[in-house]
């Protein structure tokens, strides 16, 4: 028969051992790797550690689904959370196991920040005998984890800035603009401009410092520090001729 010292000893300890439990999103993989284009189907394969002690089972996880993604599929599969995704792991995970899941979500078009930002994070899980335990984990800070596919996206406007009236050798000048619509820093790019042959406009060099080539195409690189949301080129700038008009 145990003593009552030794009987508190070993509740006590049991005490400890259950309260410490660690469920962790131990790391995201995507597959394939980047380039990227719209449409693209990216597979997110999340990986589940069991850091604790315990042997946990039914682990619970929501994927906040941003603007750039949308839903595919999964395994297990995703059910719909308003605009997001959750699903559970119902086997049963040892202490030090891993396990994974994965998510496809497909690759679309948004203008918002961190448009393409996959957040998942554990919400739930049970130990071997179904008590929810989630709310003793030690370490709630590993429960989240996210992944970024990497979208390049740059896009040019063109504006004519003179006001109308036009005559024959009037010079024109055009507003240049590139929009970075995608995720990651630009520092340097290439801008062509097109005038094509015999529809009246002539370029002038000495008016367009930085921009090369010709007769019909001209070039301006463009080295700036990270890009952001928009970056002005400059301008461009081009005569009115008179017989091309006739």
């Amino acid at each position: 028969m145990k003593s009552p010292g030794l009987l508190f000893l070993f509740l006590v300890f049991s005490s400890i051992i259950y309260s410490q439990t660690d469920v962790a999103i131990q790391s995201i993989s995507m597959a394939p790797l980047a380039p990227y284009s719209y449409g693209d189907q990216v597979s997110f394969t999340i990986t589940i550690k069991n850091n604790g002690p315990l042997t946990v089972k039914n682990i619970s996880l929501l994927d906040v689904i941003p603007c750039g993604l949308s839903y595919s599929g999964g395994t297990p599969a995703w059910t719909p959370s308003g605009s997001n995704r959750i699903t559970t792991y119902t086997g049963t995970v040892i202490s030090g196991q891993s396990v994974m899941v994965t998510i496809d979500l497909n690759i679309q078009a948004c203008t918002t920040l961190n448009a393409w930002l996959n957040s998942l994070s554990i919400t739930g899980y049970q130990d071997s005998s179904n008590n929810d335990i989630f709310n003793q984990d030690t370490n709630p800070g590993n429960n989240t984890n996210t992944a970024t596919p990497a979208i390049f996206d740059l896009a040019l406007r063109k504006t004519l800035a003179t006001n109308p009236p036009y005559k024959y050798g009037d010079t024109l000048t055009f507003n240049i603009e590139v929009f970075n619509q995608g995720n990651q820093t630009v520092s340097g790019f290439i801008v062509n401009d097109y005038l094509p042959a015999g529809v009246g406009y002539t370029f002038d060099s000495t008016l367009n410092p930085g921009w090369m080539g010709g007769p019909t195409t001209y070039s301006k690189f463009v080295s700036v520090k990270p890009l952001a949301r928009r970056y002005d080129i400059g301008t461009n700038k081009t005569k009115i001729e008179e017989d091309k008009w006739r």
